[in-house]
């Protein structure tokens, strides 16, 4: 188990930055592929830890937001620094140790009743990608802009345009004596 400097084990569900240092294809037992992983923390107290970790590309169920587990790992491995396609990927090449995941520790007790540290989850950092619902169509961004300079040549001219001074106001003389707190309004 590792260890920080204050010797504070690593914790189950905690999110580290790290980079892939290994990977390999593999079967479930299933038939389905796999991806087996090595993920290396690269920053912070537990830097230089690594966790094992798979990315599933199965296609048959989607999550809440109608993307798949192939969905999820093709974004992860773009993520990574994946520039090609998965047939890039093996042992030796593939380029997936460029870019930083983020990763979400998994502790387990096995059957030897020691304790196993890998990754639940590797995901792209958060902002790795923008996510958009409904983009303009080209047509309508010209339409927008067009608009957007029209307001801005408009509020440049009202800018242009002395401002108006504003009006005296004359105060009638008052026979009771002013204290400090009586402030007009």
């Amino acid at each position: 188990m590792m260890h920080d400097e204050h010797g504070n084990e690593i914790q189950d569900g905690t999110t580290h930055p790290a980079r892939l240092v290994a990977w390999e294809w593999d079967t479930t037992s299933d038939g389905d592929m796999y991806l087996a992983v090595i993920a290396r923390i690269a920053d912070g107290p537990f830097a230089g830890m690594d966790l094992r970790g798979r990315l599933y590309f199965q296609t048959d169920r989607a999550d809440k937001n109608g993307r798949t587990a192939a969905d999820r790992s093709m974004e992860t491995l773009r993520a990574a620094g994946l520039q090609g396609t998965l047939e890039t990927v093996d042992a030796t090449t593939g380029a997936l140790d460029a870019g930083v995941l983020s990763v979400v520790v998994e502790r387990k007790v096995g059957n030897d009743g020691n304790t196993y540290v890998n990754a639940k989850y590797l995901n792209p950092p958060r902002g790795a990608s923008i996510k958009t619902f409904a983009p303009p169509t080209p047509d309508a961004k010209r339409a927008f802009f067009a608009q957007m300079k029209q307001r801005e040549a408009a509020a440049g001219r009202a800018v242009a345009q002395p401002p108006t001074q504003p009006r005296p106001v004359t105060k009638a003389p008052s026979s009771t004596p002013t204290r400090e707190d009586d402030i007009p309004f």
